[in-house]
Formats: structure tokens, sequence, C-alpha cells
């Protein structure tokens, strides 16, 4: 059996794909539309395999297993590589899962895409971002800093969400910013009434909960300011130097401890030299407000890059 080429390019960076022709192409397509931007850079193409065999996989439960160079997939339906510097991915499938594309796309096909996209210039920081005309107002701190409420409430005050928990940072030809805006994770009790599911994720079950401003791909802006989330009775914002920033934050979580030196450089060029610290008052609007009303400063700082 043959197999089709695509040419998409995921968070505007080129990408071949070549699918074996098991796998219905234009199904394919229109789950991961988001992949089709149309503005690539012009570095050569990263490389992305999918093949369709009958057998030859492990018998164990599904896994994930990575590290600095390479994420690994097996399970009784998969069996997949990425090699992070080289570029390239592999994912072999057994043909049940050729109808089952949400799941090949979610589990499989995302996490060995982003894992050879932070090699190459789209490196992930754990943050949360809305848009205030093209600057990237990125708000950063540990899990249960106030990250994706911050998010929801920019979303209902009008704003237009960059991304929920990750930041995609591009270095070349010249800064960039990437996020997908797409849906929220909440703790339960909190917006139980508009969730449209669950997500189980690090030990965690969060609601799932709709953006506004969700959009069918990717969003980038061309520069940004960093505000450092603290927990306080009212909210307040204070520049602080982007030297402090980055050591406040640059303790990785699992997941992104693997990027080594490519994660903190990828918060060094988040910060800047000038950030901002933001503190929290029970009311996560209060801080949108203040945003929006230092808005003018939050321009000056981000185009001082």
């Amino acid at each position: 059996m043959g197999s089709t080429v695509l040419q998409l390019a995921p968070f505007g960076r080129k990408m071949q794909i070549r699918l074996d022709d098991a796998l219905d192409a234009q199904l394919f397509l229109d789950h991961c539309r988001d992949w089709d931007n149309p503005s690539p850079d012009d570095a050569a193409p990263l490389q992305l395999e999918v093949q369709v065999k009958a057998n030859g996989f492990a018998g164990d439960p599904f896994e994930i297993s990575a590290d600095e160079r390479e994420l690994q997939i097996a399970g009784p339906d998969v069996s997949a590589v990425a090699y992070g510097p080289a570029g390239q991915a592999h994912c072999q499938i057994a043909p049940s899962m050729c109808s089952d594309l949400p799941r090949l796309r979610n589990e499989i096909l995302d996490p060995l895409v982003f894992t050879i996209l932070a090699h190459h210039d789209r490196v992930p920081v754990h943050a949360s971002a809305f848009l205030i005309d093209e600057l990237a107002v990125v708000l950063a701190g540990p899990s249960g800093a106030g990250k994706s409420t911050l998010c929801r409430a920019a979303d209902a005050a009008g704003l237009q969400v960059l991304c929920e928990d990750i930041v995609r940072v591009q270095r070349r030809p010249e800064p960039r910013f990437w996020g997908k805006p797409d849906n929220v994770h909440l703790l339960p009790g909190i917006g139980d009434d508009r969730a449209i599911g669950r997500r189980f994720r690090n030990g965690k079950t969060k609601n799932v909960l709709p953006l506004h401003s969700r959009a069918e791909r990717p969003l980038c802006a061309k520069s940004s300011v960093l505000c450092v989330l603290q927990k306080g009775d009212q909210a307040s914002l204070h520049p602080i130097a982007g030297e402090e920033a980055v050591v406040r934050l640059y303790n990785p979580e699992p997941g992104f401890d693997i990027l080594g030196e490519k994660g903190r450089q990828a918060i060094v060029d988040v910060a800047g030299e000038h950030a901002f610290e933001l503190t929290l008052s029970d009311d996560p609007a209060d801080a949108i407000r203040l945003l929006a009303q230092n808005r003018d400063e939050l321009r000056r700082i981000g185009s001082t890059r």
C-alpha cells in the first residue's frame, strides 16, 4: 500500500507528513486543520510518518516515556518515537486506530509533534497569555497560581486569549509567541454549570470549559510582557527585573524539566529585561481590570525588547 504526503505547518513550523493510504487523508486533515498554518517559516520541514500495521505491538498498557532528546509511545495498538534534535517522528498504528482519529491526534500525534517542535524553535513555556493588540501578556507561576482562572477572566472581559497553559517561543528569524486558544481547565466547583467535560492529568481532575475567544488555528504575538503571579489581599502590579522573574519561575514542573537550558532560555526570551509581579485578589477580574488600566505601560515594556 502506498502513502500520501501532506505539507502542513503546526505553529507556523513547516512539517512534511507521510500518511499511510489506509488512513483517509481528508478525514485526517479535518482532525488536524489547525496544523494548516497559512504563514509557515522558511526552515527545512520537520518529518512525521504514520504507518498502519496489523501486528508487532507491545502487549503492555499504553505508556509514554521521554528524556531530553526522545519521546517514545508504546501500547497494544501503537509504537511511536520522536527524535527531537533530528526533527523526525515515526508512528505505527493498528488498523483499528484508523477509525479513532481523535485519539490518534490527542494521545499520539500531538506528543510526537510537540516533542520535535520543542527542539526546533517552538519551545514551550508553562504559562497562560492573552493579547493586548499584538502584545502577549504572559501570566506565569507554579500550578495553582491562577493562570487558568485569569485566562478565563480575560476571556470573559472580551480579550483575545492566546493560550491557557503553554506559550511556544520562537526566536528566528524574529521573536514570536505562539498559542492555541481552545478550552480552560479548572478544578471542580469552578464553572461546573458550563463544563463540557472532565480531564484527568497529573493526578488532578478538572472541568473543561470552552473559551469565547477560541480559534481554529494557532495565534502568535510579536512581543510579550511577563507577569509573575502571586496571591494576596488585593490586586496590584509592580515592576521587577527580568532576571528576577526568570529566577522565580525556573523551577520546571514534570514534563518541562527535560527541556534543560532550552526551557530556561525560553523563559528569558519571554521575560526580557523588565517584567512585572502581579498580585491576585480573590476575584480574578480585579487583576484583568488592573492589567487593562496599565495597558500603555505594558505595551511600552513589551516594545523595548
